[in-house]
């Protein structure tokens, strides 16, 4: 049998400075909503990982590089409410943006501008990959 998950395409993502001295910022990711890849994160799914990386040191890269910026020192796990009052799975995660180069200036000055608006996770998943019927009739598939 397929498993069939339906989810609206809610625009969720929030991304805050919250402490200027320590540059420490939270943000939202959304989760269980289909991505520009054509994926969805289960919330369950990434919440197992998450330890995994703080562990390792929670590395932040400026966008999908490898160029390191700053490090996550927290997440969690919530809901965020859509316009219709319909509660959609979500995760919270705090970091810090470092101050030793150029480059972390210009990460921090984005976050702070409002330009980086959101956070995304790079990954893959190794399970099989099947395709879920969208509510829209398009296709995603499920990471797990």
């Amino acid at each position: 049998m397929v498993e069939r998950l339906f989810f609206s395409k809610l625009v969720t993502k929030d991304l805050t400075a919250v402490e200027s001295n320590r540059r420490l910022f939270e943000g939202v990711l959304t989760v269980e909503m289909k991505d520009r890849q054509g994926e969805i994160t289960i919330r369950d799914e990434l919440l197992k990982v998450l330890p995994i990386w703080l562990a390792r040191g929670g590395p932040i890269t400026d966008t999908h590089s490898n160029r390191v910026v700053g490090q996550g020192i927290n997440f969690g796990s919530t809901t965020i409410v859509g316009e219709c009052g319909k509660s959609y799975p979500a995760i919270t995660i705090q970091g810090e943006i470092y101050k030793d180069y150029e480059l972390d200036n210009e990460i921090w000055g984005a976050i702070k501008s409002g330009k980086y608006k959101g956070l995304s996770f790079g990954g893959a998943t190794k399970s099989n990959r099947t395709p879920i019927m969208q509510k829209d009739g398009s296709m995603a598939y499920s990471l797990k």
